[in-house]
């Protein structure tokens, strides 16, 4: 992935952009996205500076505006990509961790039935544990708000044979999109950092609340101290993001941390620890 923009919240005030009107930026950013002509990594920069005074003003709604449109760091999401690269470190990290915390809890991969990733994209993450973990399940759900990944995703899914589906949904509206569903195994990675502290944390709770055996978080690493003694979830400035306090979310949704994970440093430069196992 490229390198971040060295100050986003400055960026963001730039006074060319924020004398245009946000619809017109916001189809502008559509634009850019489209580019023939741009790298990657300046329709990620651009496309996000477009919109950028959403950031502060509603931050929800800026990130939901990139990932729902496929927008910014969305684009490094491609099938083909990813689903023949090798899986993120800190993702196979993460997996490595919950197969041997579900066996300390008494259950074995082959048992597990039925996982969920909330925040799926192109479904990669599940279809690694289709292959090397979960091979006996036979529910295999995920859902995203990027409706474009998720269409990519599953065609590509569908000409592997994959038993995986995915769904296009915001991860805040679980009910309306799986019903009263639950799980044996769910999880989400690298998805939490894009709502403030509150819808966070409600989306912790539906997710616990659906979790039969064991529910996994990975979340961004706080670079000064672990995430746990965070009083209150703090902004990311590059892009406007959040470090967020996981395991008061799950004590305050009645759950119970079974284990946890914070390491200092960088996987691969960039990748950080911070994971949460938990169950009601």
């Amino acid at each position: 992935m490229s390198s971040p923009p060295r100050s986003f919240k400055h960026l963001a005030k730039s006074a060319f952009w924020s004398a245009v009107p946000l619809g017109v930026r916001k189809r502008a950013a559509l634009g850019i996205s489209r580019s023939s002509v741009l790298s990657q990594g300046h329709r990620l920069r651009l496309s996000m500076l477009a919109v950028g005074d959403l950031a502060e003003s509603d931050n929800p709604a800026f990130h939901k505006f990139l990932w729902s449109h496929h927008l910014a760091y969305a684009i490094y999401y491609a099938a083909e990509e990813r689903f023949r690269g090798p899986l993120e470190s800190s993702r196979l990290e993460l997996f490595a961790d919950l197969e041997r915390h579900l066996r300390e809890l008494g259950v074995e991969p082959g048992e597990v039935d039925s996982i969920l990733d909330v925040g799926s994209s192109i479904g990669n993450n599940l279809r690694y544990l289709e292959e090397h973990v979960f091979r006996s399940a036979s529910a295999l759900h995920g859902v995203d708000i990027d409706r474009p990944a998720v269409a990519d995703g599953s065609r590509y899914l569908a000409s592997a044979g994959s038993r995986i589906e995915l769904k296009a949904g915001d991860m805040e509206d679980l009910d309306a999109i799986l019903g009263d569903r639950r799980y044996d195994v769910v999880f989400c990675a690298g998805v939490l950092l894009y709502l403030d502290q509150q819808r966070a944390a409600s989306v912790v709770r539906s997710m616990l609340q659906r979790t039969k055996v064991l529910c996994a978080f990975a979340s961004p690493a706080h670079f000064e101290f672990d995430n746990g003694r965070l009083e209150a979830s703090e902004t990311r400035a590059w892009d406007m993001s959040h470090f967020h306090n996981v395991d008061a979310m799950v004590a305050a949704a009645g759950g119970h941390v079974v284990a946890r994970r914070w390491e200092p440093g960088t996987l691969d430069g960039r990748q950080t620890i911070y994971f949460v196992f938990a169950r009601l």
